[in-house]
């Protein structure tokens, strides 16, 4: 199972915004930092911040373990949990190349997709994001944003999640897997 990105991440936080949280103006190196700091936070939280596209896809033919699936009609790919999701849509459900009807349930965390049809690569194409960030994420940002800037080159940006105090500002938005 991997979901994968098709752009970008755009924080939602700007770099004047972290240059007045920092008091730190014209720094080249505050973009890369932000950019960092944004990507950290969406992998801490299990949530993309802003809408973008992603594709999910499960291959059952690079499983370890062998089965001949068609030898068994019955067999379902079950609920689907959705990586990143703040879901907006479900764009498309493919199933060995071709559209299948599934079911969505946007209501829980992380969304999930039910493909009514069984097969050996299942590629999911949907737009996860919020639609308003808290401004306590953008906080969280800007903490861990500000731990990288002064840490440049002696941290690890998994340890600086906590190491800012971003983990505890940012905890209550965090889905669980």
């Amino acid at each position: 199972m991997q979901a994968k990105p098709l752009s970008d991440t755009v924080s939602p936080v700007s770099v004047q915004e972290l240059e007045k949280f920092l008091d730190v103006y014209d720094d080249p190196i505050l973009e890369d930092m932000l950019s960092i700091a944004t990507d950290a936070v969406i992998a801490y939280l299990n949530v993309d911040l802003l809408p973008r596209q992603w594709k999910y896809v499960q291959n059952l033919k690079r499983l370890p373990l062998t089965v001949d699936y068609k030898r068994y009609p019955q067999r379902e790919w079950g609920w689907i949990e959705l990586p990143y999701t703040a879901l907006v849509t479900v764009d498309s459900v493919e199933v060995d190349g071709e559209a299948v009807e599934y079911l969505t349930d946007d209501e829980s965390r992380p969304a999930r997709v039910y493909p009514k049809t069984f097969g050996d690569q299942l590629v999911i194409a949907y737009t996860a994001g919020n639609a308003r960030v808290p401004a306590t994420v953008k906080t969280g940002i800007k903490m861990m944003a500000t731990y990288l800037y002064e840490h440049a080159g002696a941290c690890d940006v998994t340890e600086a999640v906590s190491k800012s105090g971003a983990e505890a500002v940012l905890r209550q938005y965090r889905v669980e897997w």
